[in-house]
């Protein structure tokens, strides 16, 4: 049935309809740029904390809940690891998915809830928003136009859409707990993975590296410490970066066709 996850009486009537035994929550505001700062973050941190208890009170036993990278402080070498590595959140939309994983933590030892926190990093692939990095390339380069951006120089995470989709699956069917990062665990330089869409499409005249700034107060260089997700999951990406790059290309100039067409 269809739920509104900010209505607390849609909550409780959904979860009282599903009587599931696993909730996977991924919900959150997520427009780009917009969800560093949006007040809405506010309203999903309670919206969530319902959500979960809810949930529980109707009988179910295991919660996996999607986190981010950006709760993880700076460290030297980038390397984030979900035990080790403290959490520093600099912005509200991570201030906030910290505070509810902290939340929930307890509350799930409390009432002896089967809990999973799973720390996004950054993902690529078919079906993005067209203002996030990699569609927005693409948009341009098939307009002939200069895609203009900074150094290119940072150090990210990549992880096809798809593979996260996957892990968080083998996660929610798993009986680990606490969190956990889902990540390809290899650094990538934002300039590589611009080169790829750039030699896909054929046009690796149109990357104009260093006519932007690189953003000030962005995220710093991270990557995954994601032995947990190989060693206890049993996970492994199945897409390579090409294979990402090539099925963002896809499902863009897909979509831009049937705009056309209409």
């Amino acid at each position: 049935m269809a739920c509104d996850l900010l209505s607390p009486h849609d909550v409780r009537r959904a979860v009282e309809f599903a009587r599931a035994d696993t909730l996977l929550h991924l919900a959150w505001e997520t427009r780009h740029g917009y969800f560093w700062h949006a007040p809405e973050n506010l309203d999903w941190l309670a919206a969530s904390s319902l959500l979960v208890r809810a949930f529980r009170e109707a009988g179910g036993q295991r919660v996996v809940v999607a986190g981010t990278c950006a709760e993880y402080e700076v460290t030297s070498d980038g390397l984030c690891n979900a035990i080790s590595t403290p959490c520093s959140p600099r912005h509200l939309y991570s201030a906030t998915k910290d505070s509810l994983n902290r939340a929930l933590t307890a509350y799930a030892s409390t009432v002896g809830l089967s809990y999973s926190w799973g720390r996004i990093f950054h993902l690529a692939g078919p079906g993005e928003a067209g203002a996030r990095l990699v569609p927005a390339a693409i948009k341009s380069l098939s307009e002939g136009r200069i895609f203009a951006t900074g150094s290119g120089r940072k150090r990210l995470d990549f992880m096809d859409a798809r593979d996260c989709g996957s892990a968080f699956a083998s996660l929610a069917m798993s009986s680990f707990q606490g969190a956990i990062n889902v990540a390809s665990g290899q650094p990538t330089t934002i300039a590589t993975i611009l080169a790829s869409v750039a030699d896909t499409m054929g046009r690796p005249d149109l990357i104009g590296f260093g006519m932007r700034p690189d953003p000030v107060g962005d995220l710093s260089d991270r990557w995954a410490d994601v032995m947990p997700l190989r060693d206890a999951l049993g996970f492994r990406p199945q897409f390579t970066l090409n294979d990402t790059v090539r099925a963002a290309v896809a499902s863009v100039m897909t979509a831009a066709d049937l705009k056309d067409s209409q």
